[in-house]
């Protein structure tokens, strides 16, 4: 079992993990890269696809597309321009009140304005697009999914998305994002290879996927949330998340731990036979659940800790393509 991100024969432990996310218990083995320290699946099931079946939800995006009266589009623009330059004293204001929207913080590092070209890759129905198009940004957003429930959708309001790869457009982007879907690709070494063309140099690959490097894998083994077995094909490191991106050319600019109390209570779960979408989950009904309000308050303050100290189980990395 050579390693497929760095081709090391440095085999590690071998693991056995089952699906818990819908709680069929199938169980399938994960290797550890000694190396470089990726986690990732022995053999990727012939019937991957069939893990999928619920995963996106098959409704489409139409409510973010109804029009909006003009006071609060321009709240939305207002707030969205301060939280992503950090200008207008009224989105100042407005964010004093309405909390800015997570994915502004994760694209103010990149630089990216309101009329830039952007890819979302592993996109589901394009939710994210669509929140974005409401927000202001008025270019060109593109999504692709290989697992969408029809072949293409455009909506009104221009955000377009196709169950497509990224091999199969020739675009060239100002950002490309991948929010927790690299982890589901077959062949992330041939998506790096196609990201960094796909990117316009001094432009940025924006990847956020769980870290095996973490203190959850640590204390949870198979157990924890975020394995996901079989639909988490690579389990990366930190280490070697980076390995491949220098690999083809990128430069890693930055890596922002955003983990949250999901590492602690899906693993809790896991470890009392309950699946994510079991009737006794905090995910479907937090009164059956065996969590109690001021436990998963607590877990979301042991989240922050190890975000601080680059322990947490998720992070986003900023990829830069650099010019020249």
């Amino acid at each position: 079992m050579r390693c497929r991100i760095c081709h090391s024969c440095a085999e590690g432990p071998v693991h056995s993990a089952r699906e818990m996310m819908y709680g069929t218990r199938d169980v399938f083995e994960y290797f550890e890269c000694l190396n470089c320290g990726c986690l990732q699946i022995a053999s990727i099931p012939e019937n991957l696809g069939d893990y999928y079946k619920a995963y996106y939800s098959l409704n489409d995006g139409d409510d973010y597309t109804s029009a909006e009266s003009f006071p609060k589009s321009y709240i939305r623009h207002a707030r969205a321009r301060y939280c992503l330059t950090g200008k207008g004293l009224m989105g100042r204001l407005i964010t004093r009140i309405k909390k800015e929207p997570e994915y502004l913080g994760w694209l103010r590092r990149t630089g990216v304005g309101f009329g830039a070209t952007i890819a979302d890759l592993g996109c589901g129905y394009g939710k994210l697009l669509l929140m974005m198009r409401r927000d202001g940004f008025c270019g060109k957003l593109l999504g692709f999914d290989p697992y969408l429930g029809r072949e293409y959708k455009e909506y009104r309001n221009g955000v377009y998305i196709a169950r497509a790869e990224l091999s199969a457009r020739s675009d060239q982007f100002d950002l490309l994002m991948m929010n927790h879907s690299f982890e589901h690709m077959p062949d992330p070494v041939a998506v790096m290879r196609q990201a960094f063309e796909c990117i316009r140099p001094g432009c940025y690959v924006l990847i956020r996927i769980p870290i095996v490097s973490s203190f959850a894998w640590r204390q949870y083994g198979i157990n924890w949330v975020q394995l996901d077995a079989p639909r988490h094909l690579y389990l990366h490191s930190a280490k070697s998340l980076i390995l491949l991106a220098e690999q083809v050319g990128f430069v890693v600019k930055d890596i922002i731990y955003d983990s949250t109390e999901f590492q602690f209570w899906g693993s809790e779960q896991y470890l009392q036979d309950i699946p994510r979408f079991g009737e006794r989950s905090w995910d479907v009904s937090p009164k059956q659940s065996i969590f109690t309000q001021p436990q998963i308050r607590e877990f979301a303050r042991r989240a922050i800790d190890l975000n601080a100290s680059g322990e947490g189980d998720q992070a986003c990395f900023y990829l830069y393509r650099p010019l020249g």
